[in-house]
């Protein structure tokens, strides 16, 4: 079986036995290629590294590697004589978990990102560009960093479009302590108008027109509006999501 090209630059795998080394490529880039045992356990790898075509072959070396090669790896079907799977090795299964309460994943993924799709109303986001001298991999504005402009609106649009998934995750509380009041029928419904805005926002970016977001700003602001005048607007914290 041969394995397509990988990067191993990264360093993220191990060697066996542990003393051997791996060696540094004479030539750069280099590529490595790998052919496998998958009838061992743990899988066993040959890799070659050719650090020019034209230089050929540099090194060769038999490797064991972890999971990071191993998600690279085409599916393999098991033979009709194998036995089943066995429960040590499997994966174990991964579940929702609730970290944050409503009032923190509002203002660390909707408020943000709400504010992205909102901002295109009155600054065309193709006009934005990186702040001179700044590096716009580190930006904290989305729409000046690597990813800004119009794109910004579009990955914010699918940030709130995707955070009405979060909202319908069992388990979340207020900031007041309550319970989210997800078995009301009205909160699966402004959500629902939530993720509609979302989308709706992400359309209307992907065609960069600046009318076009006025009007999809009025629906995500009205999304909003709705549900916060039923559980939000409230003359004391303690009496929200009732």
């Amino acid at each position: 079986m041969l394995v397509p090209p990988i990067d191993f630059s990264s360093r993220l795998f191990y060697t066996h036995p542990p003393s051997l080394a791996w060696p540094e490529p004479t030539h750069s880039p280099a590529q490595l290629f790998c052919s496998a045992r998958l009838t061992v356990k743990p899988p066993v790898y040959w890799c070659v590294q050719y650090d020019d075509p034209m230089r050929g072959i540099v090194w060769t070396v038999p490797v064991i590697l972890t999971v990071v090669l191993d998600l690279s790896l085409p599916a393999q079907t098991v033979s009709k004589g194998a036995g089943p799977a066995n429960p040590a090795t499997a994966p174990s299964s991964v579940t929702m978990q609730v970290q944050a309460d409503l009032n923190r994943l509002m203002r660390g993924v909707l408020y943000p990102a709400s504010n992205v799709v909102f901002g295109a109303q009155n600054d065309n986001p193709g006009d934005l560009k990186p702040f001179p001298g700044q590096d716009p991999s580190l930006a904290t504005d989305p729409l000046r960093s690597t990813f800004g402009g119009w794109t910004a609106v579009e990955n914010a649009a699918l940030a709130l479009t995707e955070s009405a998934n979060l909202l319908l995750i069992p388990g979340r509380k207020c900031a007041n302590g309550l319970p989210v009041p997800m078995n009301n029928p009205d909160w699966a419904k402004f959500v629902q108008e939530l993720r509609d805005a979302g989308m709706k926002a992400y359309q209307a970016a992907q065609s960069k027109d600046q009318d076009k977001m006025v009007d999809v700003a009025d629906t995500l602001s009205t999304a909003c509006a709705n549900c916060h005048r039923k559980w939000r607007e409230k003359a004391r914290p303690a009496d929200r999501c009732k």
